[in-house]
């Protein structure tokens, strides 16, 4: 049944004051009663205190140009405050990549800036070659409208999520703008595009990282439809720059390039400087990408049908030690002293995964509501408690949100016969079919399979009807510590 308005409103305050956030947010709630206001965006200094805010939490991984991270961001004390950033349709959800990007538009938007989440159903069509080896397939423009209105209303629900967290409100931001930019793509003819192409310089355009690297590999190439997409990306700012007067964009490492030629476009038409700032990946300890390689055995996406919020909320929770310091001041809306804090609480007695767990939880109700982290957190305490008693609490509704699709295996016992042919089929399948058969009996043998809580020590136990959980054809597998997975038996 759907949460009213005052309903998740009550919701949210009960797991605010629960996660110790409502001391630690500095945004007040407006009256109910107050007028709306409109905002001034060109007050002086509010990109400056951004940013510095920014570079204390690690946030800031390179500028353009390159010197305004040395200068202090001094380039940005008179520059109106607002800022953009970019969302790709190729596919229907956003990742925690994203997520760096988006949480930091909504910390601008907290600090009094206009922020803008443009989502790019027009350049999808045309495919950014950035970060790419070979050519993007083409889409069907179709799937790509598609994608975009639902990452369209993912923003906006996580927005409103934030809203709710920040504000003790309900509904999204008003200082979160999302637009599309086929709202200006879909009304270009030709001769538009050309006649913004008279400002590129074909020289320049070679020299562009992501243009050079693939002209230089003779088997790959590039398409013209791509060599253009610095052209569009480009225009993209103008028309923010003209509309709103948006001279600041947040991107990836890999936009490094669209900042200069974009900063280009923006100067030679309107005279003013444009500025950038690159958000750092997202890796562990040994510096691989984060996201890619987790318990769902994918990415971690946004979506609560791709990555469960219990999965998402695990993903947090099992961050190591030397990874939760760096992801808690990129990611966690506390101020910086706060998050500080925090981590010498944490450091004082690791064991209790303190710091893990605050990260855990705010950024599960960030994404996906208050709904979302108490489903995470009743099935968090059900799993681990091992208690067949509190994995039967969980009807098969919850079992199957909990997992999701990439965490479940659709099984038959006629097929799977034995306790081994099942840790066979959980077990993930990169590996040869010898090496998988060996880890999987010595995982058995040291007792790191269980199901339904229960420990299975023996290889060859045959398996029957018993291993379905009360009233359900659903098992519930662990193998090691951690890493679940649901077994539907047919």
């Amino acid at each position: 049944m759907p949460v009213s308005c005052h309903g998740r409103l009550r919701l949210y305050n009960q797991l605010v004051r629960r996660l110790s956030l409502s001391r630690c947010f500095c945004a007040q709630p407006p009256s109910p009663s107050a007028p709306s206001v409109s905002k001034d965006y060109h007050a002086g200094g509010v990109l400056e205190r951004l940013c510095g805010d920014l570079v204390d939490r690690g946030i800031v991984s390179s500028t353009y140009p390159s010197s305004l991270k040395d200068e202090q961001f001094q380039g940005l004390r008179n520059v109106p405050a607002v800022v953009y950033a970019g969302f790709d349709p190729t596919s229907d959800s956003l990742h925690i990549g994203n997520l760096a990007i988006l949480s930091t538009l909504l910390r601008a938007s907290a600090a009094d800036c206009l922020a803008i989440a443009l989502v790019g159903g027009g350049t999808a069509q045309v495919g950014d070659p950035s970060g790419r080896t070979t050519e993007r397939k083409q889409m069907a423009i179709e799937l790509i409208e598609q994608n975009a209105r639902s990452i369209e209303k993912q923003i906006a629900s996580i927005a409103e999520n934030f809203a709710a967290m920040t504000r003790d409100g309900c509904g999204q931001s008003p200082r979160l703008k999302i637009l599309n930019n086929i709202s200006w793509y879909g009304k270009m003819d030709l001769f538009d595009f050309f006649s913004i192409s008279r400002h590129f310089r074909v020289g320049e355009m070679l020299k562009r990282k992501a243009v050079r690297s693939r002209m230089e590999d003779q088997h790959a190439g590039l398409n013209y439809a791509e060599f253009s997409y610095q052209i569009l990306q480009s225009y993209d700012w103008l028309r923010l720059c003209e509309e709103y007067d948006c001279r600041l964009q947040i991107g990836g490492s890999d936009q490094l390039g669209h900042f200069d030629a974009g900063h280009d476009l923006v100067k030679k038409v309107t005279e003013h400087d444009a500025f950038g700032l690159c958000v750092p990946l997202i890796t562990d300890e040994r510096g691989q990408k984060l996201g890619k390689s987790t318990i769902t055995d994918g990415a971690v996406w946004l979506d609560a049908k791709k990555t469960s919020p219990f999965a998402f909320y695990q993903f947090w929770h099992q961050r190591k030690d030397a990874e939760v310091g760096g992801l808690l001041r990129l990611f966690s809306f506390r101020p910086v002293e706060r998050v500080e804090e925090l981590l010498r609480e944490h450091m004082e007695k690791p064991s209790r995964w303190l710091a893990q767990k605050e990260l855990a939880q705010e950024m599960t109700l960030l994404v996906h509501g208050p709904e979302g982290l108490q489903s995470a957190l009743k099935c968090t305490a059900a799993l681990f408690s091992g208690s067949l008693d509190a994995l039967s609490a969980l009807n098969e509704e919850e079992l199957e949100e909990l997992f999701g699709g990439a965490s479940t295996f659709t099984l038959s016992l006629q097929d799977v016969t034995t306790v081994l042919e099942l840790a066979e089929r959980v077990l993930p399948s990169s590996d040869s079919k010898k090496k998988q058969t060996k880890g999987a009996e010595g995982i058995i043998h040291g007792g790191g399979f269980s199901v339904n809580g229960q420990k299975l020590t023996d290889p060859k136990h045959r398996l029957t009807e018993s291993v379905f959980l009360p009233n359900t054809r659903l098992s519930v597998v662990c193998r090691g510590k951690r890493t679940y997975s649901l077994v539907k038996w047919s």
